[in-house]
Parts: structure tokens; sequence; C-alpha cells
């Protein structure tokens, strides 16, 4: 009986020149382990008996033939079974290598895609976020610091207003006391006066007593006295008429100036309410304005933020396209590879089967160990590449985004620093003329009332004098001089209560004016600026959140579809490797099926079926 031979590596039973169970050559072996023949004892001859120990000791071994076994059919039979066996397997180990490592670098591709896409679309996510950040964080500062000039400008203005005008009514209030201190000192004077007449009475009564004896000279005194008094009659009743003459001039002059004075406040009044609306006009409109640079600078925002997406999109583009490019050119390379790692091995099948087993298995690790350096130097230079080309494409978007930040920061700094110039130009020039102003209404105030002191002390001098004269002069005019004198402090009594009066209402109506204008400006102008403030932080959450919902739909759009592309870059590659491995694996069976023919053999190797034939008859 004929025994099969043992691998001496493993111990299993082994053929060929290579054991199919530990891959190892079985060396120079024969194919098949001949044994000795058994030897047949002969019959033994019938002798006489002798001693058994000298017959053991005559006894020899007969001699052995080892006679050779020809080789038969079946023989051969097996020697090309166990080839062809052994040819497919090596075909099918290679085909799984290929695919196996098809496979791992496509899921590393893949990997290394979607790694990269969602690498991006964090960054693009979180330079998005970042620039909406500092969007609103410019635009709130910005509000805030001209919300806050604008309503300090306002104040200022609002207690400039109601200085001047508690300014002039404290100046009414001098001028009034002045006037009550002139009448004070009239009454005065006019007592003075009067005490004076009834002394000079007194003492003409006393002589005209003592002249009583001397009728004579009485009656020569009378005569004199008749003269006299009628010519002081006609010298108290020129000075009556000077005196009324002169008070009636005062009380009109008075009264003409007080109505002046009363006017020019009036017209000063109606000009600052008339400055107080158009500044208020012009803060209304420098609001419009600001208003209107707010939103040309969010439109402006919002531009840069769409460029930045833009560029952003087509550097990921371009990436993208340069992926898919290597990719490309990877897959046509290893294609390529494939062809001729597969035209290689169907030669070196051709040669195996021709040529001797040991030279078969050499050529066969040979180009194992060939095609695989080649793979791996092939898969290494491409990796260098790809990373190469990514790293400049990433170096390229981060110079380019930070340049245009850097364009964009630049911009915004020289637009905010420009609206700043302006808006401290405008209030210093501002603030000067209002101290100008301010200046000059005061100097003419202190004139003013400068000149009508002056005027008030030399009518006072002028009065006191001509009282003076009239009392020495005038004793009968008396009772005239108290009538005059009582209408004359009556009417100027009149004229003060309704001048003051009259210059209260007026004041006190300017004043709540002017209060009112101030709050109702300071209202419309905080209401105009929360409403700005208000619009501009909704306009720029309502943008920040549109920019980074968009941001994430495009990443997420950008994931979905690297994730799409290396799934069907995985299935295309392992359609490919099956393909490939199904055509190695028939090719092979082919080289069997011919080996088992020209061997005479009436058994075939069934081919493998395609890949697309197997998912059917499953699915069926």
């Amino acid at each position: 009986m004929r025994t099969r031979p043992k691998c001496p590596n493993c111990g299993q039973e082994a053929f060929g020149t290579v054991c199919r169970w530990c891959h190892q050559p079985l060396k120079e072996r024969p194919l098949i382990e001949r044994r000795e023949p058994e030897k047949k004892e002969e019959p033994r001859q019938r002798t006489q008996a002798v001693d058994r120990l000298s017959s053991a000791a005559r006894e020899s071994t007969a001699p052995v033939k080892n006679e050779e076994r020809a080789t038969t059919s079946t023989s051969l039979f097996s020697d090309t079974r166990q080839k062809a066996g052994q040819i497919i397997y090596r075909t099918e180990q290679t085909a799984r290598d290929i695919v196996t490592k098809a496979q791992g670098e496509a899921e590393e591709k893949s990997s290394r895609l979607l790694k990269d896409a969602q690498e991006k679309a964090s960054r693009i996510l979180l330079e998005a976020e970042q620039q909406s950040a500092r969007l609103l964080n410019k635009i709130k500062a910005e509000a805030e610091t001209q919300a806050a000039a604008i309503i300090s400008e306002a104040r200022q203005k609002s207690s400039q207003i109601i200085s001047a005008a508690e300014s002039t009514a404290q100046e009414l209030t001098a001028k009034e006391n002045l006037l009550n201190k002139a009448e004070t000192e009239a009454t005065r004077i006019l007592t003075d006066a009067r005490q004076n007449a009834d002394q000079i009475l007194r003492e003409a009564e006393e002589a005209t007593n003592d002249l009583a004896a001397r009728e004579k000279a009485h009656k020569d005194a009378e005569v004199e006295l008749s003269t006299l008094v009628t010519d002081a009659r006609e010298k108290a009743e020129q000075i009556i008429r000077g005196a009324e003459n002169a008070a009636t001039a005062l009380t009109e002059k008075s009264k003409h100036d007080a109505d002046i004075k009363a006017a020019s406040f009036l017209a000063d009044a109606r000009k600052k309410a008339v400055q107080i609306t158009s500044e208020t006009e012009q803060a209304s409109k420098e609001l419009t304005s600001k208003e209107k640079a707010i939103r040309e600078a969010e439109v402006e925002s919002s531009r840069l933020i769409a460029d930045a997406q833009k560029k952003a999109l087509e550097t990921a583009r371009e990436i993208r396209q340069s992926a898919e490019t290597t990719i490309d050119n990877a897959k046509f390379e290893a294609e390529s590879r494939a062809a001729t790692l597969m035209a290689d091995a169907k030669k070196k099948a051709e040669q195996l089967v021709r040529d001797a087993e040991r030279a078969a298995a050499d050529i066969s690790a040979k180009s194992k160990a060939r095609a695989e350096g080649e793979t791996a130097k092939y898969a290494a230079e491409s990796r260098k590449k790809a990373e190469k080309t990514a790293a400049e494409l990433l170096e390229k978007a981060k110079t380019n985004a930070a340049a245009e930040a850097e364009q964009i920061i630049k911009g915004s700094n020289d637009s905010v620093q420009e609206l700043l110039a302006k808006t401290k130009a405008k209030a210093e020039a501002d603030s000067a003329k209002l101290i100008a102003d301010a200046k000059k209404n005061a100097e003419q105030i202190v004139s003013v009332a400068e000149q009508s002191a002056h005027k008030l002390i030399a009518k006072e001098k002028i009065r006191i004098d001509a009282e003076t004269e009239s009392t020495k002069l005038l004793a009968d005019a008396r009772k005239n001089a108290d009538q005059m004198v009582k209408k004359a402090e009556q009417a100027a009594n009149d004229l003060t209560t309704k001048t003051k009066a009259r210059v209260n209402s007026e004041t006190s109506k300017l004043l709540s004016d002017a209060r009112k204008n101030a709050d109702k400006i300071l209202g419309d102008a905080e209401k105009t600026i929360a409403e700005a403030i208000a619009k501009a932080k909704q306009e720029a959450a309502a943008e920040s959140s549109q920019l980074v919902s968009n941001a994430r739909e495009k990443a997420d759009a950008t994931i979905r579809d690297a994730e799409r592309t290396a799934m069907e870059i995985i299935n295309k590659a392992e359609n490919e490797a099956g393909e490939k491995w199904v055509s190695i694996v028939n090719q092979a069976t082919e080289i069997a099926n011919r080996t088992l023919e020209l061997a005479g053999s009436d058994t075939r190797v069934e081919k493998e079926p395609a890949p697309g034939a197997k998912k059917s008859a499953a699915k069926k």
C-alpha cells in the first residue's frame, strides 16, 4: 500500500513542492515515499534435527532487491492536481492580498478625506462664529459710544440752556432789586424834603410873628412876601411842570427801557429756542446719518462675510477637486499596476506549469516581494504627494484668510477712526461755538446792566437835586408835589409790578418750554438710540444665526458628499478587486483544466461566478 509523504515542518500530509498547510517548501524529497518490499520466508528444507543454537548461528539474511515502481497515470494526475491546487491557492492568496490592500487604502483615503472635510467644516464654522462675534461686539461698542456721546451732548446743551435761562432770571431779579433800591431812595429823599419844608414853614411863621410889631415892615414884608410868593408860585409851578414833565419822561423812558429789555430778552430767548430746535434737528439728522453709516457698515460686513464664505467654499472645492484628481490618478496607477501584475502572474503561472516546481516557487516568491515593494513604494509616494498638496492648499487658504481678515480689520478700524475723528472735531467746534456765544451774551448783558445802572444813578442824582431845590424854594407847592409824587410812585409801582409779572411769566414760560424741549429731545434721542441699538442687535443676531446655520448646512453637505464619495470609492474598489480576484481565479482554473485535459483526466474545476451574479443569486 502506498503512503503519502509528510511535511517535515508541520507533520501534515503533503504533496508537491510546497506544503498546503504551512506553505513551506518540502525540500529535495521524492514525490512518493518508497518502501522496501516485504520479505517472504522461503520453505525450509527438510533436514535432520540439529541443535537449536547451531542452527540459529548458521542462518543468514537473504539479499533484498530494490525495485523501482514505474510512474503511472494516477501519479501524474495527482501531481498535476497538486500543482493546479497550489497555483489556484497562490492566485487566490495574491488576489485576496490585492483586495485587502485596495480596501485598506480606500478606507484610509476615505477616512482621511472625511477627517479633512470635518476639520475644514469645523474651522469654517469657528471662523464664521468668531467673525460674527467680533462684528457684533464692534457694532455694540460703536453704538454705545455714539449713544453715550449723543446723550452727553444733549444733556450738556440742555444744562447750558437751563443755566443761561437761570442767569437771565438772576439778572432780571438783580435789575428788580436795583429798581426797588432806587424806589426806596426816592421815598427817603421825599420824606427828607417834606421835613425840610415843614421846618422852613415854622421858621417863616416865627419870623412873621417877630416882625408883627412893625406894620410898615410887615406891610413891606407882606408886599415882598406876596411878590416873593407869586414869584415862588410861578417858579414852583414851573418846577412842578418841569418835575411832571421829567416824571412823565422818566416813567415813559423807564417803561420804554423795560419794554426794550423785555423785547430783547424775549428775542434772545426766541433765538436760543430756535438755536435749540436747530441743534435738535441737526442732532436728529446726525443720528439718521449715523444710522445710515451703521447700516452701510452692516451691509459691508455682510458682504465681506459672504466673500469670505465664497472664498472658503472655493478653497474647499479646489481641495476636493485636487483630492479627487489624486484619487483618480492613484486609482489609475493602481489599475495599471494590477494589470501588469496580472499579466506577470499569468506568464509566471504558465512558466510554472512548464518549468520545474522549485524554479516556479522561487519566481513566484520573487514576484510577490517585488510587487509588494513596488506597491508600498507607490503608496508612500502617493501619500507624500497628497500630504504635500494638502499642506500647500491649507497654507494658501490660511494666508488668504489671514490677509482678508487683516484687510477687513484695517478697513473697519480706518472707518471707526475717521468717524471718531469727525465726531470729535464736530463736538469740539460745537463746544467752542457755544462757549464763544455764551461769553458774548454774558459780556453784552454785563455792559447793558452797567449802562442801565449808570443811567439810573445819574437820573437819581438829577432827581435829588431838583427835589432839594424845589423843597427849599417852594414850600407852598407841598401838596401838589405830594400828589404828583404819589401818582408817580403809584405809576412806577404799577409799571414795575407789571414788568416784573410779565418778565416772570415770560421767563417761567421760556424755562418750561426749554425744559420740555430738552426733555423731549433727550427722550427722542434715547428712544432713537435704543431702537437703533435694538435693531442693530436683532439684525446682527439674525445675520450671525443665519451665517452659523448656513455654515453648518454647508459643512453637513460637505461631510455627506465626502462620505458618499468615500463609500462610492470603497464600493468601486471592492467591486474592482472582486472582479480582479474572480478573473485571476478563473484564469487559474482554466490553466488547471487545461493541465487536467493534457493529463487525460475527465474531471474539471468549476469557475468562480462574477460578484454581480453572486449578489443576484444571494438576493434570490
